[in-house]
């Protein structure tokens, strides 16, 4: 009988951040701070929303964070 092996994806939380701070330069950059959207940004990003309340909060804290 064949062995079955559990495959697991390592998270990268700091390479998740960098993803979703380029994402953020490129959609507040293109859409000022009243435009972007953080679904937006998120999709960009690869991530999901709760995740970028998660690291940074709020969107203007994600704002400031990128400028």
């Amino acid at each position: 009988m064949a062995k079955i092996q559990k495959v697991t994806k390592h998270y990268d939380a700091e390479a998740s951040r960098r993803r979703i701070l380029a994402a953020a330069v490129a959609e507040f950059s293109n859409y000022g701070f009243h435009g972007a959207r953080i679904d937006r940004i998120a999709n960009k990003a690869k991530a999901i929303k709760r995740l970028i309340y998660l690291y940074f909060g709020d969107k203007k804290e994600l704002y400031r964070r990128v400028f």
